[in-house]
């Protein structure tokens, strides 16, 4: 099983097109936030060939094989790094901070968050800049890079996690529509962004937000 983050089944399909391998069979199964790419193999099949080209094909978005779940290899990389993550959420309630710690001995990676959702909190948890909530607002590129700054250094981890957007179904706007979402990565080397516009109810924006943030932390670890 190849497991993909950020790769829709139809786009997984589109770039498994024309697979061929004596005693192989393509599955896809939906996961959300992730996609599962199967390969069943009959006795004798090359697995290894197939195997080889499937990754080549699904490209960057598959983070393992026959692995655990995204959070998993998140906390793993963490772990064998002997690195820590802190998280400020204001659109996924909790729930990037909830998964990194569904497995036991999370305490070894995972320090500590924060749900976010009124401005004021933003800033007294976090440090996001008053002039900045007033200039560009909670939903922004600006806003989700100071939420991963602050949150890891008020709580003195490697790793910061900084989320902002908007669920729905209310709240959007001409510029910033339901399902706009930023998202930031903060080490004490570098902070990366990434923007979405992610459509579905609230709980699928919610839950492909949580993959996405950790889908960018497990691509900063591994840089």
């Amino acid at each position: 099983v190849l497991r993909c983050m950020g790769l829709p089944e139809s786009v997984a399909n589109e770039r498994m097109s024309g697979f061929q391998f004596p005693g192989v069979t393509v599955g896809y199964r939906a996961a959300m936030p992730e996609v599962h790419v199967k390969l069943e193999l009959e006795q004798g099949a090359p697995g290894a060939a197939a195997l080889e080209e499937a990754r080549k094909r699904l490209g960057k978005e598959c983070f393992g094989v026959d692995c655990g779940s995204l959070e998993e290899v998140v906390g793993e990389l963490l772990r064998s790094r002997g690195q820590t993550v802190a998280t400020a959420e204001s659109c996924t309630a909790g729930r990037i901070a909830a998964a990194l710690t569904a497995k036991p001995g999370a305490s070894d990676y995972f320090l500590g968050g924060a749900v976010v959702y009124s401005n004021a909190e933003k800033v007294r948890q976090c440090s996001v800049q008053p002039e900045t909530l007033e200039q560009v607002g909670a939903v922004s590129e600006e806003v989700a890079r100071q939420l991963a700054e602050g949150i890891r250094k008020a709580v003195g981890s490697d790793w910061g996690i900084g989320v902002t957007g908007i669920a729905g179904p209310g709240g959007g706007s001409i510029e910033k529509p339901v399902g706009t979402v930023h998202i930031a990565v903060s080490s004490a080397r570098k902070t990366t962004h990434r923007q979405l516009l992610l459509p579905g109810d609230r709980e699928r924006i919610m839950r492909f937000s949580m993959g996405a943030a950790l889908e960018l932390l497990r691509r900063a670890l591994l840089a």
